[in-house]
């Protein structure tokens, strides 16, 4: 993405955008969110819950599934952008013993209708799941994005860890970014209970970043800080983020070695306080 943004901002600022013609496919409401798996635990343990939170780069990369398997070895939850269900990225997760996975589908591929969107997992069941699609669409391929967000239970607590899962709008002005952004906001403000917010946020300008920096001190939110800090950036910022609130962060971590993607995944390991 780095190559062709420049590029890409100019060729969408003077084009019309146009209904793709037989090659996307965005999907009826009903179809969005699709499960795949069944998780081994029945809750989540809050002494301890490891985070891992990669954009995928739809699974393109000769490493990414010797990546994969690596990288969610000993996770609890995965959030995950890029997801691109072709034949091997599906039986990737339907493979994946001990995940239940929620996707949710920004467009199909026409051809093969290969499913493109984002998915989050966990070793624990689901006990909601929803998803919020852009009102604005991607230029060019006139397409939207959309935000997963899925609940799972916590073991000796009546709150729940609410999971957010965004890749966001991109190639939009920013009131588009924006809008994408503030769609999912109440949910996080009425949420009782632990959270994370993570994800591809696009941030890759100055403005993008002082909005979302923003937009986490409204709804008291912390941002985890790497060091190193080998995160993928363009125009010298990152695009990946993890805020959270509700949890205390022991560890965390950019895999900065790891090839399977063009962006770097990012680990997190966190206790939930059962008094909160």
């Amino acid at each position: 993405m780095r190559h062709f943004l420049i590029f890409f901002i100019f060729l969408s600022l003077g084009t019309q955008a146009s209904e793709p013609k037989g090659f996307f496919i965005i999907p009826q409401l009903k179809d969005v969110l699709r499960p795949l798996g069944h998780a081994q635990n029945p809750t989540l343990n809050p002494d301890h819950i490891s985070v891992l939170v990669w954009n995928m780069f739809k699974g393109k990369k000769d490493t990414w599934k010797r990546d994969y398997a690596n990288l969610t070895r000993k996770s609890d939850v995965l959030i995950l952008q890029e997801m691109f269900l072709d034949d091997q990225m599906k039986k990737v997760f339907a493979d994946h013993v001990g995940f239940e996975y929620t996707t949710a589908t920004s467009f199909l591929f026409d051809k093969k209708k290969i499913a493109t969107g984002v998915a989050t997992a966990s070793l624990s069941s689901s006990s909601f799941q929803t998803f919020l699609r852009s009102q604005d669409r991607e230029p060019i391929v006139n397409t939207p994005k959309v935000i997963l967000v899925t609940t799972y239970p916590i073991d000796g607590s009546e709150q729940e860890l609410l999971v957010v899962n965004i890749h966001a709008i991109n190639f939009v002005t920013e009131a588009a970014f924006a809008r994408h952004i503030f769609s999912v906001i109440p949910k996080i403000k009425n949420h009782q209970g632990p959270l994370i917010f993570a994800g591809d946020f696009n941030t890759w300008s100055q403005d993008r970043l002082d909005f979302i920096n923003k937009m986490a001190k409204m709804l008291n939110l912390s941002e985890i800080r790497f060091f190193p800090d080998t995160r993928m950036r363009t125009f010298g910022n990152p695009l990946d983020h993890v805020f959270y609130r509700g949890l205390e962060l022991k560890d965390a971590k950019v895999w900065g070695e790891v090839e399977g993607s063009d962006h770097k995944a990012m680990e997190a390991s966190f206790r939930i306080p059962l008094f909160n």
